[in-house]
């Protein structure tokens, strides 16, 4: 994670745990790595996401099943990895039209609000299928808490998922789908 002047001078680096890197049987699958970025209104934090389970971590989602995504936090004053927390997607919301094609769903964006609150974006798209708009893309608005949420930066795999564990504890807010738009 680079940081660079308007001018397109690099500023400075944050490193990324090695848990992360792409490797044939760990790390971030393809198109499901780091989609989302957010700053808290202090400017202390910064936060990311992979859009789904790290290989290591257990499987993509599914039709039946979400994935276990990790929420990556940034001590900005130290620019160090500060924590990572679980985060279960939900399952693929739509199976593809024909069977097989393309399908996903995963987190895709984060906004910090401050203390430990975020409002996060889920997405689920599905080859053929038709969702909101007509589109085989189903958006949902969630918010969550860090707090009393686990620390899992310290697990190098999560799958099985070790005993003691707990996930943020999302809420759905809107299923941009209910809107009719």
């Amino acid at each position: 994670i680079n940081q660079f002047s308007l001018s397109g001078a690099q500023q400075s680096a944050l490193a990324i745990p090695t848990k992360f890197a792409v490797a044939p049987t760990t790390g971030v699958r393809q198109n499901l790595a780091f989609e989302s970025l957010t700053i808290s209104p202090n400017g202390q934090r910064m936060t990311t996401a992979t859009e789904n389970a790290l290989k290591q971590d257990g499987p993509a989602a599914t039709l039946s099943n979400g994935s276990n995504a990790r929420i990556l936090t940034y001590n900005l004053g130290a620019g160090t990895p500060d924590a990572e927390y679980l985060y279960v997607t939900d399952p693929i919301a739509q199976a593809p039209v024909p069977a097989g094609q393309f399908a996903t769903s995963g987190l895709v964006e984060l906004l910090d609000m401050g203390g430990n609150d975020f409002l996060a974006i889920e997405r689920s798209f599905s080859v053929g299928a038709t969702g909101a708009g007509g589109t085989g893309n189903i958006v949902k608005l969630y918010q969550f808490s860090l707090n009393g949420a686990t620390d899992i930066s310290g697990f190098s795999a999560l799958d099985p998922l070790p005993g003691g564990i707990v996930a943020v504890q999302k809420t759905l807010l809107l299923d941009l789908s209910t809107l009719g738009i």
